[in-house]
């Protein structure tokens, strides 16, 4: 019996923690990753069950991106995610968005393109990928304390490829995505002066919306909703879907 390990959750909480802050946060600064300026954006503890980075990059001509890093207690991921909006102004630092609430760049309709790792970056079955299958982001199972340490090792040389090499995940996200053209507080240029269909389009949700409008009202609704549709628009949308 003594020879089985079982590491504590804090315990596991700790050491992919330690492999962030360690490795993850100097290779980002390094790609040019920098933390996010934007007022309320986290970079360390959130509460006691989460720890959470948010980083951004400019590139030419205004585009921004965002990487999101969430590690939480009662799991074994180190969480990293990526998005990349093109900013309707010239900015040429960060700086010039300091203490701008960028909360809207964490919510729909702008997080539908978020892309996390080793997970929303590929097409087909997961158990037909080599990445989720051997490259992903969590601490694999251990049974003994030699055991947790190489699992523990492991989960840190990923973090240090696939955060040294990270364009090939740029790269990946504009196969899957176009930016969005978007303020510097998030909101999506020339939203209002769109169809319903052009809004749906813009932000990607046309099939999403095609698909829950006649089965899940509420559902419609809330991406009505994100679309700014206004409520007696919204309503006659559904009503007519209804009798369709």
């Amino acid at each position: 019996m003594g020879l089985f390990y079982s590491a504590t959750e804090k315990e596991i909480y700790a050491v992919r923690r330690k492999i962030f802050t360690d490795k993850g946060i100097q290779l980002l600064s390094q790609n040019g990753f920098e933390q996010s300026p934007f007022s309320g954006a986290c970079f360390g503890r959130y509460d006691n069950r989460l720890h959470t980075y948010d980083f951004c990059r400019l590139r030419d001509n205004s585009i921004l991106q965002q990487v999101t890093v969430h590690i939480s207690r009662g799991d074994k991921w180190i969480q990293i995610s990526l998005n990349i909006f093109q900013l309707d102004k010239t900015i040429n630092s960060l700086q010039q968005m300091k203490n701008v609430d960028g909360m809207k760049f964490y919510l729909p309709p702008n997080s539908i393109s978020n892309m996390r790792l080793h997970v929303d970056d590929f097409k087909g079955m997961p158990l037909f990928n080599y990445d989720f299958m051997f490259r992903e982001h969590k601490l694999k199972c251990f049974w003994t304390k030699s055991g947790f340490k190489k699992s523990v090792k492991r989960l840190e040389q990923r973090i240090v490829s696939d955060l040294t090499n990270f364009e090939k995940y740029v790269s990946r996200w504009h196969k899957l995505f176009k930016p969005l053209k978007t303020t510097i507080e998030g909101d999506i240029i020339g939203l209002k002066e769109m169809t319903i269909e052009e809004k749906l389009e813009t932000t990607r949700l046309t099939k999403r919306f095609n698909e829950v409008k006649h089965k899940n009202k509420d559902e419609a609704t809330k991406i009505l909703k994100w679309l700014e549709v206004d409520e007696l628009t919204t309503k006659s949308i559904l009503n007519y879907t209804e009798k369709e």
